[in-house]
């Protein structure tokens, strides 16, 4: 990601409701997305947000036997990341998110975390729900049409 300054800048407060909603709508849950890494016969072990100081990242952890054609497929798949997302699923996305609110919320303890989470951005965490279940359609597609030009990197761990 560009530094959050530049972030903040184009987005305002709503990039930090954007970030909520960004692994799912584009990796995490996203058929499209699911069907064609299973294609490329790949897992996806996992994937993190990481917000901190200026600098924001966000990882993608697979495993693979062919890592060269998963960079091309990858490639390919972030050039046009925003046209890989349909509206009926993520108003379904959106749903999902609230619902799970309401469930950390149910919990002290995952409550505390989700609050201590957002603490940083000077946001509350219930506001920062709020605000992310209404963000609409065309914000995310305008943010993943941002995203196809992040900087973006790759590294191989290979077996013994």
């Amino acid at each position: 990601f560009p530094s959050r300054k530049t972030i903040y800048e184009a987005y305002g407060e709503s990039a930090f409701f954007l970030y909520e909603l960004f692994a799912d709508t584009a990796f995490l849950k996203n058929p499209i997305f699911l069907d064609a890494i299973a294609d490329q016969k790949a897992d996806l072990v996992k994937a993190e947000f990481k917000q901190g100081g200026e600098d924001a990242y966000f990882y993608l952890t697979f495993f693979t036997e062919e890592p060269e054609a998963l960079v091309e497929f990858m490639g390919k798949f972030l050039a046009r990341i925003n046209n890989h997302v349909d509206k009926k699923r993520f108003d379904q996305l959106k749903e999902e998110y609230l619902a799970s609110v309401f469930e950390k919320l149910g919990s002290p303890v995952s409550a505390l975390e989700a609050f201590a989470t957002s603490f940083p951005n000077h946001i509350a965490y219930t506001s920062l729900a709020a605000h992310a279940s209404r963000v609409s359609f065309s914000a995310i597609k305008h943010f993943l049409g941002d995203f196809r030009e992040f900087r973006r990197a790759c590294c191989f761990a290979k077996k013994r």
